[in-house]
């Protein structure tokens, strides 16, 4: 084979072929999952195997070569049409309100009616013919077919666009659709030229793949050129900008490497600072690196709740955080999401106050107080307190002075008396104090004596500037041993109170 002919083959089928393949590497680089990119990917790809194929024919003899034309460059050149043709149709019918809907399927008849045709065609070495350097085919039945093939797939663009250009509402897209169907008014028109004109000039065989590639490369161009298949790096920044939540990324040495807007609503965060040191009040910063050292231990954290104080307003926020660490160029970087949970916090524990705390005082219910004790499980005091004449005081003076009766009364309670000890409002005006641990009668009576007295010193006053002072029954029970029969414990307490108050009813 002369040396120059070699030169054309390489010119006309190999470095088109190269073309494809680095649109195709472009592709991969961007957003291939979007199924724009991969039905461009496609054709590129079908395209290239028929540039390929056709070189491969031409290099070796005739006789040998018939039947790439047959079972590999014409299908795979009305492929790539179709896969071109697919294309235009999901950009069009995504954003623009079409009136026909129709399946894609019947995109790929001509390719399937071409390759049935085949056996009845019956191609061989005798079909095909040499002039000047290119290796024809001699069937103009099987030329016909694959022409009208090419040139149905190649029409069917036109009405499509033609629609899409009237009817597009996204001006990105009717800039796009505008190029590419007065694109595709040229590439037909040329088709039809070469039809006629084809015996007087020698085109290379197949011709028309090279417009199918030139109508692709208009699609690929135009998709990039108005930005319809986002750059992974660009979607990445949409995600870290419209997400609502924060988005932290730190590398090996926990410095910021980058941050979305959402995140800046908890910290001053700047890249290359130490993630921490962006938190300002010393106990946030205690508890991020607290945070940090057990996601460097885990690796992965979820659900994990960061509590931050308001460095301005002192508010406390809690915020739900998931965290991984991921390994890139051998080194790791911390990949942090939180979002704010404090109104779910806030719920749960408005849950837990109407279902553990007493409304009117906000001491502990009976409810909480029986669970609490049996929890500790430890030796411990009981003591029960019933205000006395209650009854007639609500009676005298209404349920709203009644109510600020049993308020002063557990005034008292929660100022003497405090964790790991408990508290309680059991009902009416029924109280009950667990002494936690404590056995003592000395410490158990000197509680007593200064409820007492706070009781004979701090009366209610009323608007008219009437006293009322509370008088209380007590009685306690002690038990030496873990506390897990509460009721006998409690049975022998009320037992002890109703004696006290029998005998001031007496006195």
């Amino acid at each position: 084979m002369p040396i120059p002919t070699l030169y054309i083959y390489i010119t006309i089928f190999l470095l088109p072929a190269i073309l494809l393949i680095s649109c195709i590497t472009i592709l991969l680089t961007r957003s291939y999952s979007i199924k724009e990119a991969k039905l461009i990917g496609y054709a590129f790809s079908s395209y290239a195997v028929a540039l390929i194929s056709e070189f491969v024919r031409h290099m070796v003899p005739m006789n040998q070569s018939w039947w790439l034309t047959e079972f590999i460059v014409a299908p795979f050149i009305l492929l790539g049409a179709s896969f071109t043709l697919h294309t235009m149709y999901i950009v069009i019918a995504k954003y623009t309100p079409i009136p026909f809907r129709f399946a894609p399927i019947i995109f790929y008849v001509p390719v399937v009616f071409m390759l049935a045709m085949i056996p009845i065609i019956g191609l061989n070495s005798d079909n095909f013919y040499s002039h000047t350097v290119w290796y024809y085919r001699d069937v103009p039945f099987y030329t016909t077919l694959f022409f009208i093939g090419f040139g149905s797939i190649s029409l069917s663009t036109l009405p499509i666009l033609y629609v899409g250009y009237r009817r597009c509402l996204n001006r990105n897209i009717f800039r796009l659709i505008r190029f590419l169907f007065i694109g595709q008014l040229i590439v037909f028109a040329t088709y039809i030229t070469c039809i006629v004109t084809f015996t007087l000039i020698p085109y290379p065989p197949m011709w028309p793949l090279y417009l199918g590639i030139f109508t692709t490369l208009m699609l690929f161009w135009g998709i990039l050129r108005f930005n319809l298949t986002s750059s992974l790096a660009n979607r990445y920044q949409t995600m870290m900008k419209l997400t609502p939540y924060a988005i932290v990324l730190l590398d090996e040495k926990q410095r910021v490497f980058d941050f979305n807007d959402a995140a800046m609503i908890w910290a001053d965060f700047k890249v290359g600072m130490p993630a921490k040191d962006s938190f300002i009040l010393k106990e946030n910063i205690l508890r991020f690196q607290s945070f940090m050292d057990r996601l460097v231990k885990e690796n992965s954290l979820r659900g994990q709740l960061l509590t931050i104080q308001h460095a301005e307003t002192g508010r406390t926020t809690y915020l739900s955080c998931n965290a991984s660490v991921v390994y890139l160029n051998d080194g790791p970087f911390y990949y942090l999401v939180w979002y704010d949970q404090t109104s779910e916090i806030e719920r749960q524990r408005q849950i837990r106050e109407m279902a553990y705390v007493d409304s009117i005082t906000t001491l502990s219910n009976r409810t909480y107080f029986n669970s609490y004790i049996l929890t500790k499980n430890t030796p411990g005091t009981l003591i029960l307190c019933d205000l006395n004449r209650f009854k007639q005081v609500n009676d005298t003076y209404g349920h709203q002075i009644g109510d600020e009766l049993l308020q002063l009364f557990a005034s008292f309670f929660k100022e003497y008396i405090t964790p790991p000890h408990l508290s309680a409002r059991l009902g009416g005006d029924e109280f009950a104090i667990y002494l936690h641990n404590c056995t003592s009668i000395d410490t158990i009576e000197s509680l007593i004596y200064t409820l007492r007295v706070q009781c004979q010193t701090k009366p209610l006053t009323l608007k008219d500037g009437n006293e009322i002072f509370i008088s209380a029954s007590f009685g306690y029970a002690i038990s030496k041993e873990p506390i897990t029969n509460l009721e006998t414990v409690l049975h022998t307490a009320d037992l002890n109170m109703y004696k006290e108050k029998k005998h001031l009813k007496n006195a």
